[in-house]
């Protein structure tokens, strides 16, 4: 968490109602706080499960925060929550049963009723149409839960990415043959901007990170548009329709993300394009291999199906 003082007390009352059976800790993972957040925590009055407050203070960003506190825990099932989100009751408990069946899942996306009426479901829509931006399907790090050492196995989030490291994580853990599998029997409720030009800088920004994953992950046959860049004929049909919509809030709103997000690919590239992937080459080849190999006893055994029929 980074300054999360005006939300943590909603998520520690989450986590007080948790309703399961087996041991578990909460990890606080504190990276570079200035508020009371802490403080709150150890004020808390509501019952508690054991937790632990991590510091994180070498490196800035959710990524490396999320690494240090997963060095630390001892339990085989890691799920994740944004301190400024919330959780149901079941919420420990569905995450535990869905990793010891799964390993790898990422939980659904609702809305807090704190959003504003008129932004309610811009975000999360945006989230749902980008569960799979053009390689593999990811989830949002909020959203995940996985295997200890599966995570470790990736090499955990890669911390030169402030932004989308989650969808940089899904598509390693993917190339190295783990299945990301959808777990929408439970929810974590999020907290969006309240302000238009926040969610603005907020798609702009995505949209910027999100080209540079794309061309990360070109090589590996990465949506080419995505990787390319916008249009600039969207841009320009968008802006139309800005102007048309302008009295109209809501869909105002939703022409300005498309804006944003049309204006973020045509930008030039961020530098985290050329980053190096966190992945073992060698690995990554007999992965590849093996599914080559799958892949072909898939096909001789659907002809011999043929021909015995």
């Amino acid at each position: 968490f980074y300054n999360a003082g005006p939300y943590i007390d909603c998520l520690l009352a989450c986590f007080s109602r948790q309703d399961i059976e087996e041991s578990w800790e909460i990890l606080f993972v504190d990276n570079r706080s200035t508020d009371d957040t802490t403080q709150k925590i150890a004020d808390y009055s509501g019952d508690l499960p054991p937790y632990r407050v991590l510091q994180a203070g070498e490196k800035a960003g959710a990524g490396y925060a999320r690494n240090v506190g997963v060095s630390q825990a001892v339990s085989p099932f890691i799920a994740f929550c944004d301190a400024d989100d919330e959780i149901p009751d079941d919420w420990a408990k569905k995450m535990c049963s869905g990793i010891r069946e799964l390993d790898f899942i990422g939980c659904r996306i609702s809305e807090l009723d704190t959003n504003k009426q008129s932004f309610q479901g811009l975000m999360v829509e945006m989230n749902d149409k980008h569960y799979n931006m053009g390689l593999f399907p990811f989830c949002g790090a909020g959203t995940m839960g996985i295997r200890r050492d599966i995570f470790l196995d990736v090499g955990g989030f890669d911390d030169h990415l402030r932004i989308c490291e989650d969808i940089d994580f899904c598509y390693r853990a993917q190339l190295l043959g783990y299945t990301l599998s959808e777990h929408f029997e439970n929810t974590i409720y999020y907290r969006s901007r309240n302000e238009e030009w926040g969610l603005y800088k907020q798609r702009y920004t995505w949209g910027r990170h999100e080209k540079a994953i794309a061309l990360r992950y070109k090589r590996f046959g990465h949506d080419q548009f995505a990787a390319e860049g916008g249009s600039v004929f969207r841009l320009i049909k968008h802006s139309v329709a800005y102007v048309l919509r302008f009295y109209n809030q809501r869909k105002r709103i939703e022409t300005a993300l498309k804006i944003c997000k049309n204006l973020s690919s045509l930008m030039p590239p961020l530098p985290e394009a050329n980053l190096p992937i966190r992945i073992d080459e060698a690995r990554l080849k007999r992965s590849e291999e093996s599914k080559s190999e799958n892949k072909v006893e898939s096909t001789l055994g659907t002809v011999r199906a043929h021909r015995a029929y």
